[in-house]
């Protein structure tokens, strides 16, 4: 398992392309990937579940678990960059 702390600060709100693009990202992966802030728990494969939160302020931690992990969470953090505005 892989925990990243990530600064969601500057975040641009998910819509539903870059929800899509996350969740199909996140999906090429076997590990689980999650979104932990809080009390919550998202699944990053779920583009329902990226629209159903209001992004965190502030850190985050971005958890993968599985056999690619770290493939996923390198691919995933490239792609939430591209989110910062």
């Amino acid at each position: 398992m892989i925990k990243k702390m990530y600064n969601m600060t500057g975040m641009k709100p998910f819509n539903r392309e870059s929800a899509a693009e996350v969740a199909i990202a996140a999906s090429k992966f076997d590990s689980t990937f999650t979104m932990e802030s809080g009390n919550s728990i998202i699944n990053m494969k779920s583009m329902l579940g990226l629209l159903s939160h209001a992004l965190p302020k502030g850190e985050i931690a971005l958890v993968a678990d599985g056999a690619d992990e770290a493939e996923a969470m390198e691919a995933v953090c490239q792609l939430l960059e591209k989110y910062r505005g």
